[in-house]
């Protein structure tokens, strides 16, 4: 089970080192995060990627919508209900799932020292502005 997201230190030290890359779908957020990881030897960490282990890792108490979404049909997901719906009741629009990145970012750093973490930077795709267009 996570730890809910008030108990993790999220302080702005711990998190100083990480840039974010959002946009639309196809607005080239993969490209410009792998050509900048390239460039200058930046760890590169795709939220589209972790959602499987994020959602094993997850719980009903703290993903309350992830939990409802998993529950449901295919046919209840997309066909059954309207749009404005779907927004309104979507974990990933609305950031249930982002303190369980705060968790991964937290533990990728984890064991450098603080002049290796100084110098290392992360670059962080979000999958929520990948979606909502």
């Amino acid at each position: 089970m996570t730890r809910h997201s008030l108990e993790l230190d999220i302080s702005p030290e711990r998190l100083r080192h990480i840039r974010w890359i959002g946009g639309g779908s196809g607005a080239g957020k993969s490209t410009i995060a792998g050509l900048l990881a390239e460039e200058y030897g930046l760890r590169l960490y795709h939220c589209d990627d972790t959602q499987s282990a994020h959602t094993a890792r997850s719980n009903a108490a703290d993903h309350p919508m992830l939990h409802a979404f998993i529950a449901l049909t295919m046919d209840e997901r997309w066909v059954k209900r309207t749009p404005e719906e779907m927004f309104r009741t979507f974990h990933g629009f609305h950031g249930e799932g982002f303190p369980l990145i705060l968790e991964d970012l937290l533990s990728f750093f984890r064991h450098q020292t603080l002049f290796k973490k100084a110098l290392t930077a992360a670059i962080i795709l979000s999958y929520w502005s990948r979606r909502m267009l």
